[in-house]
């Protein structure tokens, strides 16, 4: 498997199987208060980045510069880049409780975001909002309900 194979997998497919696994994970744990926080925390995410990509239209790179993408690329507004703006929100829960798993799945959150740069989906302002996004989703699920 080519390098670019493996950044195109982060790129795309990381993100249904890191809220897919995590939510099983603590349901099977039986800690449904977290699964919650990641369900709640993950959708806030989507839904801010949805509404921020809706009202403040960027477009993506490959749309600037002409050059279609290795890969097939979304006509959306490019900010912010909801799959790391997802992702991270779901990795902050989970590192709350359980350190090791989180930061884990923080630095494949990163991984995430520098995918969408490199594969031209995103500008890395896009990624920098993302970022704040998760965070901000993951900090105000993590206020409104608490473990």
């Amino acid at each position: 498997m080519a390098v670019s194979e493996i950044v195109f997998i982060f790129a795309n497919y990381f993100l249904p199987l890191v809220v897919y696994s995590s939510v099983l994970l603590f349901l099977f744990r039986r800690r449904p208060l977290v699964a919650l926080q990641i369900f709640i925390s993950f959708s806030l995410a989507w839904l801010i980045g949805f509404l921020l990509k809706h009202f403040y239209y960027l477009p993506r790179p490959f749309i600037l510069t002409g050059t279609p993408p290795a890969y097939f690329g979304s006509l959306d507004g490019s900010f912010p880049s909801n799959h790391t703006a997802t992702t991270l929100a779901v990795s902050l829960i989970v590192l709350r409780v359980n350190k090791k798993l989180g930061f884990n799945l923080v630095v494949l959150s990163l991984l995430v975001a520098a995918s969408r740069v490199i594969y031209s989906f995103h500008n890395w302002w896009d990624v920098l909002g993302g970022l704040l996004v998760g965070w901000l989703s993951a900090w105000f699920t993590a206020k409104i309900i608490h473990r």
